[in-house]
């Protein structure tokens, strides 16, 4: 597949920069594909819809995203010592020739036997990557690979993992043809539909609500009548706050009555001495806030900080 950039005849630029941002706000960038797609477990398509139309902004640039580009040459380094493949930098945004609103910039690219390769890296925890790799490579990581994949015309990905930091886990991602059709469909129909007509995609969660509704906009003392699928609605919300209320109380219990036969032990088992749960002493440091506004009353003065946010309460209860 034949690709360009975004941005002819411009200097290489990190990612993050202010150049960066720039690119990615003319098309849908490879995470956000996964989002949009509704397997980013982080962000929206309500979200990216509000980016991609100037709506809000997100610029964040969060410590560990820092530090994973700190680290990122390191990791490359790595990846090169253990598998004896070299890589190449390639920092600009690319976009599809025939399909300008999809694009991405990949860490590194490598050539194996003549081909063309996207090698992704992830700087994980050791809990996080037992969880979300558990199954294999996580949705949100494939259709981002696949969608590098894509953008530069690539066969093949390798995904390299630093793991809590002290090794590393190597994945093996070929192009999937019928995934980056999924993909295409989902990006031109967000992009030329959602994007360009100005339609918003449905709400996913509170998040989505407190941004599309902010508290500044809120007219205090103003009331809205429901009507009758509104009203079911909060029916039937109050029936499952009470029913989960009711699970809560049942799950203390059993929990009660298993924590009294374990006693002091540490772990529980079954008759082939699997474990069926732990009860162990685990320690955890606080900040104790309190005492320190009680000894330091000036201080802890200069460091309060007041947030203002909307906070939903159903007043109607279950019967």
């Amino acid at each position: 597949m034949t690709t360009t950039n975004i941005v002819d005849k411009v200097k290489p630029y990190k990612q993050g920069s202010p150049e960066w941002h720039e690119a990615r706000s003319k098309g849908i960038g490879g995470s956000e594909i996964a989002a949009i797609m509704g397997l980013n477990p982080w962000r929206t398509p309500f979200q990216v819809w509000m980016e991609k139309t100037g709506k809000a902004v997100n610029n964040i640039d969060s410590e560990k995203m820092k530090i994973g580009r700190d680290i990122e040459d390191f990791c490359a380094a790595q990846y090169t010592k253990r598998t004896g493949t070299k890589t190449r930098k390639s920092n600009k945004f690319k976009v599809h020739k025939d399909y300008p609103f999809i694009g991405g910039s990949v860490d590194r690219l490598f050539n194996i036997d003549g081909r063309l390769g996207v090698l992704e890296m992830k700087n994980v925890s050791n809990e996080s990557f037992k969880n979300t790799f558990a199954g294999g490579i996580p949705d949100y990581y494939f259709i981002q690979i696949q969608t590098y994949l894509f953008v530069f015309g690539a066969q093949i990905a390798h995904l390299w993992v630093f793991v809590g930091g002290d090794h590393f886990e190597l994945f093996t991602v070929s192009r999937n043809e019928e995934v980056i059709e999924q993909i295409i469909k989902a990006a031109d129909r967000f992009w030329n539909v959602n994007v360009k007509m100005n339609i918003a995609p449905p709400l996913q969660n509170l998040d989505d609500a407190k941004l599309k509704f902010p508290p500044e906009n809120v007219q205090m003392g103003s009331t809205m009548p429901a009507n009758m699928d509104v009203y079911a609605d909060c029916v039937r919300l109050a029936e499952i706050k009470a029913e989960i209320k009711t699970l809560e109380q049942e799950e203390e219990k059993i929990k009660m009555e298993v924590l009294q036969w374990m006693g002091d032990s540490e772990i529980l088992i079954n008759d082939d001495g699997k474990p069926l749960a732990t009860w162990k002493p685990q320690l955890r440091t606080s900040f104790d806030s309190k005492a320190f506004k009680s000894e330091n009353p000036d201080l802890y003065k200069q460091f309060e900080k007041t947030t203002e946010s909307r906070v939903f309460l159903l007043k109607l209860k279950s019967e």
